[in-house]
């Protein structure tokens, strides 16, 4: 599926990256239709071309946001444990001894 512009993630499955809140690639989606069926797959698209309402996306967006925030803050706090623990293995080594 790779080939045909589709990604995969474990948050969402197979996926086409940068499709959120747009119409739907139908050309992408047929040709990996198509391939999966001349492999022997059964299959059926169903495309829903329905757009969530603004504040519903929005909301959306903004709840990503604080999760990448979250996820920055948490990954800043562990940079800061890794460095203060090699400056204190770093201290405990008498410098210049030969």
């Amino acid at each position: 599926m790779r080939q045909h512009g589709f990604r995969n993630s474990r948050e969402v499955g197979l996926h086409i990256r940068g499709s959120r809140h747009r119409d739907a690639q139908t050309w992408r989606i047929e040709a990996a239709a198509k391939a999966l069926r001349a492999a022997g797959f059964e299959v059926t698209v169903d495309i829903d071309d329905q757009w969530r309402p603004t504040a519903d996306r929005e909301a959306v967006y903004a709840d990503r946001v604080d999760g990448h925030d979250e996820h920055a803050s948490n990954a800043a706090g562990r940079r800061d444990a890794r460095q203060a623990a090699a400056h204190q293995t770093l201290d405990g080594i008498p410098a210049g001894s030969r």
